[in-house]
């Protein structure tokens, strides 16, 4: 992960409801995004969509 992807993943867990898992299951979406996308790292905006995807995450 870049060193954006890490810190806005950091910063919702601080913010957001998501426990040990819920961190774990964004990172392994935004890798798979990552993917998806032909990317070789994943970014920040990858990790913002995984978090996108998550029920409540961001109201």
């Amino acid at each position: 992960r870049s060193a954006d992807a890490d810190a806005l993943l950091s910063r919702a867990v601080d913010r957001l409801p998501l426990s040990g898992r819920g961190r774990a299951r964004v990172a392994r979406a935004a890798r798979t995004i990552a993917a998806l996308a032909g990317a070789e790292q994943v970014h920040a905006e990858h990790v913002a969509e995984a978090l996108a995807y998550r029920p409540n995450a961001l109201e």
